[in-house]
């Protein structure tokens, strides 16, 4: 499938929203009665690595906080925080879009609150950039997850110690609104984890990648047992917009969110915390 660009709105004055936003907390005044966030549920999946010969690794991946986009979400993020450390990941990742962009409802929390509370948890940790940060400025939420000590993989790769072992991560840019660097991709020896924000970046990714993505938020609103009966412009097809999905020898996690665009509402699309246990190949 071929790639095709979106043209990014310029930062400072998006969809009637300016920027930068300065309530930390979030508030969504005469709002926060209409936008209370549904429970969200913990989904887990497991994976084998090609080419990882350590132990079982633990990855949490949130995608899509859109902050503030519901009622309380500063407190709901701690919240998770504390759910997540339970967990005891070795690693956690974040799919982007961690801006609310809504043009009303209020929630307009900077990105510096934002990586401040991730940053946090004291876990190892990194993250891709999404639409909706790039449309805030992605010059200043990169700047504002650097600054806090959490790596902005653009077009970049990590890598993060699993006892004696080393996994890489590669980021990359947003398949729609960015120009990812393929390159990136299998240029080492060793297992490597695909990091990167829509999920139709799967298509151009070598046999036996692993590649997790967000964007798509299940459809946000859907009918049981139906496909998304709306979707945001990606190559990827409904009936992979959410779930653990093999494209040829690929494997594809996509990540249902945590919050939510255009309206705060989900339907039949609950939002979700994902936990990914990588393991060896079989020999």
């Amino acid at each position: 499938m071929a790639r095709r660009a979106v043209k990014r709105s310029a930062a400072g004055f998006v969809r009637g929203v300016r920027v930068p936003f300065t309530d930390p907390s979030g508030g969504k005044g005469f709002w926060a009665a209409f936008s209370r966030a549904p429970a969200h549920r913990h989904v887990r999946y497991r994976v084998a690595l090609p080419g990882w010969r350590g132990r079982d690794v633990t990855v949490v991946f949130l995608s899509d906080l859109h902050l503030g986009s519901h009622a309380g979400d500063v407190g709901r993020l701690a919240a998770i925080g504390a759910e997540v450390k339970a967990l005891a990941p070795d690693l956690v990742l974040l799919g982007g879009d961690h801006m609310n962009m809504m043009t009303f409802g209020g929630g307009r929390i900077p990105p510096e609150a934002i990586a401040a509370e991730l940053a946090g948890w004291s876990l190892p940790m990194a993250t891709v950039l999404g639409n909706h940060d790039l449309e805030y400025g992605a010059a200043a939420v990169a700047a504002a997850f650097e600054t806090a000590g959490i790596p902005v993989l653009e077009n970049r790769t990590a890598h993060f110690a699993i006892g004696e072992d080393a996994l890489r991560v590669v980021g990359l840019a947003d398949d729609m609104h960015g120009e990812p660097d393929l390159g990136l991709v299998a240029a080492a020896a060793g297992a490597e984890l695909v990091l990167s924000h829509d999920p139709g970046i799967i298509y151009d990714l070598p046999e036996g990648a692993v590649l997790l993505a967000g964007h798509i938020h299940a459809g946000q609103v859907r009918l049981p047992g139906l496909p998304p009966l709306r979707m945001p412009p990606s190559r990827i097809p409904r009936a992979l917009a959410h779930g653990h999905h093999r494209v040829g020898r690929r494997h594809l996690i996509v990540s249902a969110g945590l919050g939510c665009s255009a309206l705060p509402l989900r339907l039949f699309a609950p939002p979700e915390v994902v936990t990914v246990v990588l393991v060896a190949e079989a020999a």
